[in-house]
């Protein structure tokens, strides 16, 4: 989403997108940094979501902004989703994102997550299954601060358009449709009604990239 607010997916025989599984750090290997995504851009690589953005804003000065001068804002909202936003949506989905992950992968999953959460992931998997409606209900309330904003406004980052913070949260949104049929907002949800205009901009560019519709 970055890249078509800069417009650099205008011409997307310009662009190479590299899928890699969680266990595939030979592709990335090049970079001396062992987490997705990764820009390459020219000789330039960078990693981490944030850093990209960054990059893109400080190498196409030209390119419609991605911050609108409110790059520390941001980084905030950044920081909220890494910190607060994330953690909570992976609660109700965790078993879909280990069905649809690579069978190869699974064994990784499985101890990574067992490690990060303290507690083996079989277990908590169960666990987090027959507690789903109370998960779900517990990433509403986390959207709060979200849903504040857009009662009043098209968009998280102002009145004018969508900019990075707008997909920050959109991205969470992708990547739990990519791997999930769970439904984690309600119909009448102002943040349901923004996802549905995030999903239009681009001409429908972020509906090639999931398998579930919103």
């Amino acid at each position: 989403m970055a890249l078509a607010h800069k417009g650099l997916t205008q011409d997307d025989s310009t662009i190479e997108y590299v899928p890699c599984s969680f266990t595939e750090k030979d592709k990335i290997a090049f970079a001396n940094y062992d987490r997705y995504p990764l820009l390459q851009d020219g000789e330039t690589i960078v990693a981490d979501s944030w850093a990209i953005a960054e990059y893109l804003e400080d190498a196409y000065p030209e390119a419609p902004s991605l911050f609108g001068g409110a790059r520390g804002p941001t980084e905030f909202l950044n920081a909220w989703a890494d910190s607060a936003l994330h953690p909570t949506m992976i609660k109700p989905i965790l078993g879909d994102v280990f069905e649809h992950i690579l069978p190869k992968d699974r064994d990784f999953f499985r101890q990574s997550r067992t490690e990060r959460f303290g507690r083996p992931f079989e277990e908590l998997a169960a666990e987090w299954a027959d507690d789903k409606d109370a998960l779900v209900a517990e990433l509403r309330r986390a959207l709060n601060p979200v849903r504040t904003m857009l009662r009043s406004r098209d968009w998280i980052c102002g009145p004018d358009g969508p900019a990075y913070g707008d997909y920050i949260v959109f991205g969470a949104f992708q990547w739990a449709r990519s791997i999930s049929p769970t439904a984690l907002l309600d119909e009448s949800d102002p943040v349901y009604a923004w996802r549905g205009r995030m999903g239009d901009l681009f001409d429908g560019y972020a509906e090639t990239t999931t398998m579930y519709p919103l």
